[in-house]
């Protein structure tokens, strides 16, 4: 099974598999990954069909003779004289009026600079040039045109994987995080060292709550129902009253509609020392020591 990295790479390299210009050994191992994707086969299929098309539509341009003979004399021309810059640059009637040197009798020498220079391109040959490279170029052109599309195609499919493996993952880490908060409230309120002390209201009203003392953590956890939402300004705070009478405050809370909180804390305290459990409604921001009326409470007992 390809993994989604060769994916991509063989998508880039469709293009240039299509034409033919890879190497032999890097285009069969990238055709040993097509051969397995049903996608990426048909995706082939359609870049050589294109090739091939625009391959069909340029037409063969067949030299004539006559040209062609040209080019073969200024060759052998260029080969007889050395440097062909200066054979071009010396003029013929320089040559023949040499009064130290013999005329050429070879009629086949002296005949190839002739048609040497009858045999450049005129004018009129150069459109016929340029029409029959058009095709080639518009081919180009078009492969070039596709293989930028596709990439641009691969590129936003890839931003979207992006996007997408970033949204799971804060997902999942979000999930890791509630899992863990569950953990932790179901070891606050099940340990073997965990004492329970029950609340009640201290007046004629329904709210309770209870306390999860784990006195090897010493670690807090209040659960509360029914306890009313407070206005604004005013919020819960809990106290943790010791035999001496004094009042430890253990943070402020507030509950949702239906007067449930869930309140952890982290305080040392001795088994012996503790007394009772209380909660009383304070201005935002919580007191030093209760200063409104103790709502719930309840006696620790051992």
């Amino acid at each position: 099974m390809s993994t989604p990295n060769e994916l991509e790479e063989v998508t880039l390299a469709l293009p240039d598999l299509a034409l033919g210009i890879l190497p032999a050994a890097e285009a069969e191992r990238l055709m040993t990954i097509v051969r397995l994707n049903p996608r990426l086969q048909t995706e082939l299929a359609s870049l050589r069909g294109a090739t091939d098309a625009l391959a069909s539509a340029v037409s063969p341009v067949v030299m004539s003779p006559d040209r062609k003979q040209g080019i073969r004399d200024r060759l052998l021309a260029r080969a007889a004289g050395g440097d062909a810059d200066a054979s071009e640059a010396a003029p013929v009637a320089t040559v023949v009026a040499a009064p130290t040197r013999p005329l050429e009798t070879n009629p086949a020498a002296s005949a190839a600079p002739t048609r040497a220079t009858a045999e450049v391109p005129t004018p009129a040959r150069v459109p016929l040039l340029y029409r029959a490279a058009l095709p080639v170029a518009l081919a180009v052109t078009t492969l070039f045109v596709l293989s930028v599309f596709r990439l641009r195609d691969t590129l936003q499919e890839r931003n979207d994987a992006r996007v997408a493996l970033q949204d799971a993952t804060a997902a999942t880490t979000a999930l890791l995080a509630k899992l863990a908060h569950s953990d932790s409230l179901v070891a606050a309120m099940s340990g073997a060292r965990v004492r329970v002390v029950e609340l009640a209201s201290t007046q004629d009203m329904s709210p309770r709550a209870r306390m999860f003392w784990d006195r090897a953590a010493n670690r807090w956890t209040l659960v509360t129902h029914d306890l009313a939402p407070l206005g604004a300004g005013r919020t819960y705070q809990l106290w943790l009253v010791t035999v001496t009478a004094k009042r430890i405050s253990a943070g402020t809370f507030t509950t949702d509609a239906q007067g449930r909180a869930v309140v952890q804390a982290t305080h040392a305290l001795a088994e012996a020392d503790l007394a009772a459990i209380a909660i009383s409604e304070e201005p935002t921001g919580g007191s030093p020591q209760p200063t409104g009326t103790i709502l719930v409470a309840g006696a620790a007992t051992r």
